[in-house]
């Protein structure tokens, strides 16, 4: 891959959240910081949008890999997750 992108994964059943403006205010998990997929990007795209989840306290960084985050959203603790671009489908090819 030459370029890396984020992806905002919710419950398929979470029909609140259905456009990047309703991520505002809701519970989202990511790996860390400084990952680049598992985070920064998906953050740049909320920042550019106006919604700053950093200020809102809104953000748990769970550390680790993608599958801790992708694990956080099937279980139902977090409203949102930001995982790496392709994670998902290589997650399933497994």
């Amino acid at each position: 891959m030459s370029e890396f992108g984020s992806v905002f994964i919710t419950q398929s059943n979470n029909s609140k959240i259905n456009k990047l403006e309703d991520i505002e205010g809701k519970s989202i998990a990511a790996v860390a910081p400084l990952a680049l997929g598992g985070w920064l990007a998906g953050y740049n795209e909320l920042f550019d949008n106006n919604i700053d989840p950093i200020k809102d306290n809104k953000v748990t960084f769970l550390g680790g890999n993608q599958k801790n985050v992708i694990n956080s959203i099937l279980e139902n603790k977090y409203d949102v997750g930001v995982i790496r671009t392709g994670m998902l489908e290589k997650l399933s090819k497994k």
